[in-house]
Formats: structure tokens, sequence, C-alpha cells
């Protein structure tokens, strides 16, 4: 089963797999002018997730 969740500062991608951890990459960041409500908004993500539940890939992308 696949999750692709696009919001406006942030993408939530998930693949759960039987009997393991559901894998998500938090991408974060971007060029925008939101770039900081975007980091914001990602560590709010992952601090809600249950590690024992999920594994989180963080993949920041620099405003540059």
């Amino acid at each position: 089963k696949k999750l692709l969740i696009i919001r406006e500062h942030f993408i939530l991608y998930a693949h759960n797999s039987p009997m393991k951890k559901i894998h998500i990459a938090l991408l974060f960041g971007g060029r925008s002018a939101e770039h900081a409500v975007s980091i914001l908004s990602a560590k709010s993500i992952f601090s809600a997730l249950d590690p024992e539940k999920y594994d989180v890939t963080l993949i920041e992308i620099s405003q540059e």
C-alpha cells in the first residue's frame, strides 16, 4: 500500500510492507520564501510519528 500526500510546504510518501515499519520520505525546505515554515512543519510531523511504526527518511531541499 502506498500513500503520497502533497501539501503546500512538504511532501510525505509512505510505503507499507507487511510485518514491517511503514517507510516514509519527508521532503521539506525548498526555494520558497516559506522555507522556514516548511522546516517547522516537517519537525512537527516527524515528532508526531511513532518510531515503532514508522521508518522516516528526512530529505531537505536547500534554498539554493
